[in-house]
């Protein structure tokens, strides 16, 4: 695509959406139905127009061409920002927790059941279980929503084996 070159025409803006990919790290904390700042500029104006769009659904597999993950993006209804037969320089802002303290855990080291889902943390050489909320997977890892707090060692290799009381030992071996 080159400078100035169209590339969409929009005939009905009732139904506008726009996808972004983000990097792992740009879409932790970011969830459907969350707020995106929409600031655009007709080419024959410099006023800004600013919307508020909303988090349609983020995937939960990374796209296979560049390893981000799709963030669909829902316009408002009725948008002003994108009229038909306009161009326009749209910059996007996401006001969710981009990049937030929420924790991200290999599937593996997670023990997911009907009723609750644990983790072990090592504390003085011993697993000890911990009930967890989870939330979104993107690809191998899981969100954790409640229950850990960032530092906290955490058991991943052979968790599915382990009881609580166990006693482990930390390799620092991580080849």
């Amino acid at each position: 695509v080159n400078s100035g070159q169209l590339i969409a025409v929009v005939s009905n803006n009732r139904d506008l959406n726009s996808t972004l990919y983000l990097t792992m790290e740009e879409v932790q904390g970011l969830k459907p139905g969350d707020d995106v700042q929409i600031n655009c500029a007709n080419n024959d104006s410099q006023n800004l127009t600013r919307e508020i769009a909303k988090i349609d659904s983020i995937s939960s597999v990374p796209n296979s061409s560049n390893s981000r993950y799709a963030l669909a993006i829902d316009f408002p209804q009725g948008s002003t920002c994108v009229l038909a037969n306009n161009f326009v320089k749209a910059n996007f802002k996401i006001t969710g927790q981009i990049g937030s303290n929420l924790v991200y855990l290999p599937l593996e080291a997670v023990k997911i059941g009907q009723n609750r889902n644990i983790v072990f943390v090592i504390q003085d050489n011993a697993a000890k279980t911990r009930e967890v909320k989870t939330g979104n997977v993107f690809g191998q890892y899981i969100e954790i929503t409640h229950g850990l707090n960032q530092g906290e060692v955490v058991a991943i290799g052979g968790s599915r084996n382990l009881q609580d009381g166990d006693e482990v030992f930390i390799s620092s071996d991580l080849n």
